[in-house]
């Protein structure tokens, strides 16, 4: 939508920092799928506190990413690439705490398979493109790449918090495991 709505300059800073942004969810991501076989045992067992420890070392892990990231990015994009830093970094700074929320939502997808109920992530999905979707039709043309930037980062915001705080199920099942957490 980007290469349509917005120059080629544009289009390629956003995919650099598109790329850099990628390479930062393989850590939370691959914690999360050795972590799941624990999570279904845990969650069969009723011991929620494990689901929790994973969340929080799982959240942890991704902002020490985004944290790094900022730091050491924006010097290797200026390093390697004949990039103009003033014109990426907005963009990669942007994008950079999606891996949170990727790494949230991919965690909230996990849940749902093991409560059984993954037309919930359907739904999530369908809302999130096309929260995405009408958000890049109206701040491309406005704003170019950082417009897309926001667009993305909004959708994904939307379908990690905003949806599973507002969906009862996952709530209930948030609540029972910071509840066992808790004790």
């Amino acid at each position: 939508m980007l290469k349509n709505l917005s120059t080629e300059s544009e289009t390629g800073l956003y995919a650099v920092a598109s790329r850099f942004v990628e390479a930062g969810f393989i850590l939370p991501l691959v914690l999360i799928s050795i972590s799941y076989p624990r999570m279904i045992d845990a969650y069969n067992r009723r011991q929620f506190v494990q689901i929790s420890k994973l969340f929080l070392v799982l959240v942890l892990t991704s902002i020490v990413i985004v944290g790094l990231s900022l730091l050491l990015v924006p010097l290797l994009v200026s390093y390697l690439f004949d990039i103009d830093a003033q014109d990426f970094n907005p963009i990669f700074q942007t994008l950079i705490p999606s891996v949170i929320f990727v790494a949230v939502g991919t965690f909230r997808a996990r849940i749902s398979v093991i409560i059984e109920r993954p037309e919930l992530e359907l739904i999530c999905n369908l809302i999130g493109c096309l929260i995405n979707f009408i958000l890049n039709w109206y701040l491309i043309p406005r704003n170019g790449a950082i417009g897309a930037a926001y667009a993305t980062l909004i959708s994904l915001v939307f379908m990690s918090v905003v949806y599973t705080l507002s969906n009862p199920v996952h709530l209930r099942t948030i609540k029972a495991i910071w509840r066992a957490h808790a004790k």
